[in-house]
């Protein structure tokens, strides 16, 4: 879900899409977003029989999408000062307790792999991203399992109410220095 740009490396996904269909078996991609890449998109995924493009639509739709999907993957075009950024797709998915798959190194790929909640493909390695979702979708205990700890590490570490305690907190002490 989300943007379809050029920093947003969505080819990765339509090349992992292709090693699962060439590799059998029943792993389907999703996609629903908009942007200036879009319509290339589409166009090099539409021979893929597992790869869908889905009408982009409000909160509620998207949540409805969210609901489809055992997994989200978190895409960026491979330059360093993207390893940096805090997509909502991310957030989104951790609040929705989908297993987190990543394609670039940074933040977002520690705290993942930490929490246990996903894991790192390596976008050079469509065919060994294709084996280790074909090894996930036979065991659907471990992607429970990832599921499970997005949605701790959600409640842990990015509800709402305990980020303003700490936003607080921080700014009464800065106050409190000067």
């Amino acid at each position: 879900t989300g943007a379809l740009g050029k920093a947003n490396g969505v080819e990765s996904m339509i090349k992992l899409a292709r090693a699962c269909e060439q590799a059998g078996g029943e792993i389907q991609f999703l996609i629903a977003g908009e942007g200036s890449e879009k319509k290339r998109l589409e166009e090099m995924a539409s021979d893929l029989g597992n790869m869908r493009f889905l009408p982009v639509g409000d909160k509620a739709m998207m949540q409805r999408y969210f609901s489809l999907a055992d997994a989200a993957y978190i895409s960026f075009a491979s330059v360093p000062v993207l390893e940096t950024t805090s997509p909502n797709k991310f957030f989104d998915s951790l609040a929705a307790g989908k297993m987190i798959i990543i394609n670039i190194p940074g933040w977002i790929r520690q705290i993942t792999e930490n929490a246990g909640c996903g894991f790192y493909l390596n976008p050079a390695d469509p065919e060994g991203g294709a084996k280790m979702l074909k090894a996930l979708a036979n065991n659907p205990d471990r992607v429970k399992e990832f599921q499970r700890q997005a949605r701790h590490l959600a409640e842990d570490q990015f509800e709402r109410e305990k980020l303003c305690k700490q936003i607080v907190s921080l700014t009464t002490a800065i106050n409190g220095r000067s």
